[in-house]
């Protein structure tokens, strides 16, 4: 009976960690340089120089909101896994998540021209990415009379040019495969920035930011890479454990 049991078990596992999720994890990493400074970053002598950064996120991680009247589709994580965004600079080495209590991964693609407001060809597509850290959540501190103080830690990578994405259609994936913008009325149409802040409210009275620091930076190349792995269910790894568990059942009667 025991022998019956331990291969069952073993067969139900196996056939379990065979049936996966499918995620689609994706790299967006980029070098550039720092263009201007705020804050403790203001004196340090880093304009000019080099800044290297990128996201990090699984497409099944990911909730559509859609807003038709601001002309945008956005994927949002609102409790990413693990590392999820990165920025170097100077002798800085910064790590997304920042602080444990509240966290949070967007990407949007935005359309900022509109029926009647549109002259052809306009500039108005954006790519946005979006990394945000903060120790209180973003659905406390953005409540009316909220009252208290709270450290918010940002990054954002903006793509902005041509007529270049259909943002109706537009998918997670197509921040690896549609071609990035190579102009913005003669700007460079890559560009990001980073802060450090403390706010501190006192409810209607709006609040202060006694701290904020920060970068700005241009981007000169973008790497881009997506690739399908499967993630096992957490039902079938724990099928899994139980079956390993009943392995030595099996041995045992083969060796009576």
């Amino acid at each position: 009976m025991k022998r019956i049991f331990a291969r069952a078990l073993c067969a139900i596992s196996l056939a379990g960690f065979g049936s996966s999720a499918s995620a689609v994890p994706i790299h967006f990493d980029f070098t550039g340089s720092i263009t201007g400074a705020m804050g403790s970053y203001a004196n340090s002598g880093l304009e000019g120089t080099a800044i290297s950064g990128g996201f990090y996120f699984e497409t099944d991680g990911l909730t559509q909101l859609a807003d038709p009247w601001s002309s945008s589709m956005q994927y949002d994580d609102t409790n990413p896994p693990g590392a999820f965004a990165y920025l170097n600079f100077g002798t800085h080495n910064i790590n997304f998540p920042i602080h444990p209590e509240s966290n949070e991964f967007f990407m949007a693609f935005r359309d900022y021209c509109s029926g009647s407001l549109c002259i052809e060809p306009y500039y108005a597509d954006a790519i946005e990415l979006y990394a945000g850290s903060s120790t209180v959540p973003f659905e406390i501190w953005s409540a009316p009379g909220f009252v208290g103080s709270f450290s918010l830690s940002r990054m954002t990578v903006t793509a902005i040019g041509g007529d270049f994405l259909d943002w109706e259609q537009a998918v997670p994936t197509d921040l690896v495969t549609l071609p990035l913008p190579t102009s913005y009325f003669g700007n460079p149409p890559l560009f990001g920035g980073y802060s450090e802040q403390v706010f501190t409210c006192a409810g209607g009275g709006g609040c202060n930011v006694p701290v904020n620091n920060g970068v700005g930076f241009n981007i000169d190349s973008v790497t881009r890479v997506s690739g399908a792995r499967d993630v096992p269910e957490p039902d079938s790894l724990l099928l899994f454990a139980m079956a390993l568990l009943a392995l030595p059942f099996i041995r045992r009667r083969r060796a009576a």
